[in-house]
């Protein structure tokens, strides 16, 4: 029993540790930034993501360039 306790110890500081904290927060972060980050490229009502109602095309180029018009009349 006294290495099982030992183990159980040597665990409880590994995740009462900072470091441990800190990555976890940090892997959350990166797989909260990745979902958002795709959430617009998924399937909408039976349709692909960045698909424009409007006109019933891909909603690329310069709708999604939002510094485009800055950037011509230079």
């Amino acid at each position: 029993m006294d290495e099982q306790e030992q183990k159980l110890k040597e665990r409880e500081q590994f995740f009462k540790n900072p470091k441990f904290l800190i990555l976890t927060l940090l892997i959350v972060v990166l797989v909260v930034g990745v979902v958002i980050r795709i959430q617009p490229m998924r399937d909408h009502n039976g349709n692909p993501g960045l698909w424009d109602v409007t006109t019933h095309t891909w909603r690329l180029g310069p709708v999604l360039d939002t510094w485009l018009f800055y950037r011509v009349p230079k």
